[in-house]
């Protein structure tokens, strides 16, 4: 009889020690998908902040205005920062892309408020402003990446392609 009570114990506690065992396991798995998911999500961010950089015209430190230099080695830094011109970018890490818009991303400003014009686009659900301004396009810049790419494509290039305004 105490084999039988010994044996159902060591059943028991065999159990028990799965189950904590997998609850712990689990939680680990989760852990682990929880940091995956945020270190993902800031890439994403990254990866944005880069291409609006590129559709902006802003100049960085890590390659010429316009260039896809910046989209593409943003995989290697760990934060892009926006400042309002290039004497503001000093001071940075080496791993931090810093870029500042440039003469034709004021021609982009003019395309956009232009267009904004033109066609009485209403911007307030992007929480803007009209006039857009230079300094949106640093503090708000993901309001004014949201409102032209909610123009459509080819609004988009329209505006975003500084040949096409008249200065």
């Amino acid at each position: 009889m105490k084999r039988k009570i010994i044996c159902v114990l060591l059943v028991l506690l065999t159990c028990f020690a799965a189950v904590a065992g997998y609850k712990s396991y689990k939680n680990y798995k989760d852990k682990i998908k929880a940091e995956k998911d945020a270190v993902q999500a800031e890439h994403e961010i990254m990866r944005t902040k880069s291409w609006y950089a590129v559709e902006m015209y802003f100049d960085s430190t890590v390659g010429m205005k316009g260039s896809l230099g910046i989209a593409r080695n943003s995989g290697v830094y760990r934060e892009v920062v926006f400042v309002a011109s290039e004497s503001e970018s000093l001071g940075y890490d080496d791993d931090v892309i810093v870029a500042w818009p440039t003469e034709d991303t004021e021609r982009i400003v003019y395309n956009i408020n232009l267009y904004i014009s033109d066609e009485n686009v209403d911007i307030t659900s992007f929480s803007l402003q009209a006039p857009i301004t230079v300094k949106d396009t640093i503090e708000n810049w993901e309001s004014v990446h949201d409102m032209i790419h909610g123009f459509g494509e080819s609004i988009r290039n329209y505006v975003t392609n500084p040949g096409h305004a008249p200065f």
